[in-house]
């Protein structure tokens, strides 16, 4: 038994000084700045742009029944699309908010009626892509929708 576990230990010892051998013979390299930027890549993916809070009055018989309150998203292509968008922020706010004030049903949330969200996200695509074009827009994310009656 004593003569296994020397065989063993000694198998282990030559198997350390191995390593250390290696370790010790192995070049390394410090990273500089070049390499780094080198090896990170750009983000891939799309790019988020949030559009602020919007609260859109509902009218009735020239009378304000009740507010929409909108919490949109919209996913871009790209960097420089959100950048011409947060360039054109206050154009698109102006299309949506006229655009969506002349879609909406005076009846919406009146008798349990629910907002189509649908129709909102492809009221909002086409406002926006009026401003700053379709081909960068990939999609409309609503967050919250939040009917408020007078």
């Amino acid at each position: 038994m004593p003569m296994k576990a020397a065989l063993i230990a000694g198998v282990v010892v030559i198997a350390m000084a191995a390593g250390g051998f290696f370790f010790m013979k192995t070049s390394v390299t410090a990273a500089t700045p070049e390499t780094v930027e080198a090896e990170i890549a750009a983000p891939t993916g799309p790019t988020f742009v949030k559009l602020p809070r919007m609260l859109v009055p509902v009218f009735h018989n020239q009378r304000t029944v009740q507010f929409i309150e909108l919490d949109l998203m919209l996913e871009v292509a790209n960097d420089d699309v959100a950048e011409e968008f947060q360039e054109n922020i206050t154009l698109v706010q102006d299309k949506l908010i006229s655009d969506l004030h002349s879609r909406f049903d005076f009846t919406a949330g009146e008798r349990g009626g629910q907002v189509d969200s649908t129709r909102i996200k492809r009221k909002v695509a086409a406002a926006v892509a009026s401003v700053i074009g379709r081909e960068g827009i990939e999609d409309v994310l609503i967050q919250n929708i939040r009917q408020r009656r007078i």
